[in-house]
């Protein structure tokens, strides 16, 4: 994902910065451009300040950038004005706004703006949402709940980064993709539940098809129903849930049956974790307790 080593790009500061944009001052004014990164799990965390420059991203600045994936940055203070491809946005504080860095942009911030951003690599990105280049430049309504809710969330999100196990903190940006493309894409069109009842069967028939198998992602699964990855997302938000939930909730279900099944009195939970695609037995565990108030053992030992 990032040919730059952390350190590097932690030091690096104003002149990595210029490796990503073409930065120029907007007045007679200083320039001034103060950035901080973290390489945690597979996601950079950035918290930027600039005043008085602007900038622009042309082919030869994609080119030579140590970034690809999608940038979700929540601003904080001031304003800014930035463009991507034919949508145009002014940021203050409060919006949130998505970017993907394959494509051209540019920004004027002349009085001043902070934020902080998590970028989310491609592959992640494409698990989760498909293509990042169709929702880059979307921006929320910082007057919407929905828009209050996930700043909240990816806040935390960015306090959790250093203080979570690698496995768990990426659990948790995977997921965080899919709130975050639900949240900014709104409700309002959403197909009622009733046309999409079939739909949402066939999806969860395929999670339960697939539990355990690396290939079980959103994308994937709407490949293999013939669907768009969008289709799949708006009918799973219809009825209330997210890819990512409804699998969390097939997986309880069937860790259970397995635990309660006689023919597999004989089998190890770590045997049992591995078949339902946990990274290992403490991670099912976790997520068993969670979810049933009991250890796997305990549960067990009750059937």
């Amino acid at each position: 994902m990032f040919q730059m080593d952390t350190a590097q790009a932690c030091s690096a500061g104003y002149d990595w910065f210029r490796s990503c944009w073409n930065v120029v001052p907007s007045s007679k004014e200083d320039c001034t451009i103060s950035q901080k990164h973290r390489l945690q799990g597979d996601c950079l965390f950035v918290d930027t300040k600039i005043r008085g420059c602007e900038g622009h991203r042309g082919e030869n600045e994609i080119v030579h950038s140590q970034e690809d994936g999608l940038y979700v940055t929540l601003y904080n203070a001031g304003g800014l004005r930035f463009s991507a491809g034919s949508r145009e946005s002014v940021m203050q504080a409060g919006d949130i706004l998505l970017w993907d860095t394959s494509l051209t942009g540019s920004f004027d911030c002349r009085a001043g703006a902070s934020g902080r951003t998590i970028l989310f690599p491609r592959r992640m990105v494409e698990r989760r949402l498909g293509s990042g280049n169709r929702i880059s430049g979307m921006q929320s309504d910082r007057h919407d709940a929905r828009t209050l809710l996930l700043r909240s969330y990816l806040e935390k999100l960015h306090d959790l980064a250093g203080k979570t196990a690698e496995y768990i903190l990426n659990d948790l940006l995977e997921a965080s993709l899919e709130l975050t493309y639900l949240c900014m894409i709104g409700g309002d069109d959403l197909p009622d539940r009733a046309r999409t009842r079939a739909a949402f069967q066939d999806i969860r028939k395929d999670i339960r098809d697939h539990i355990g198998s690396e290939d079980l992602t959103p994308a994937a699964s709407a490949a293999r129903l013939g669907m768009s990855l969008r289709s799949l997302q708006t009918t799973l938000s219809t009825h209330g849930t997210t890819f990512t939930a409804l699998l969390a909730n097939e997986r309880m279900k069937r860790a259970a049956q397995m635990l309660r099944s006689p023919a597999l009195a004989g089998a190890s939970l770590s045997e049992i974790a591995l078949s339902l695609g946990f990274y290992d037995q403490a991670h099912f565990s976790n997520a068993f307790r969670r979810y049933y108030r009991m250890s796997p053992r305990q549960y067990r030992n009750l059937s």
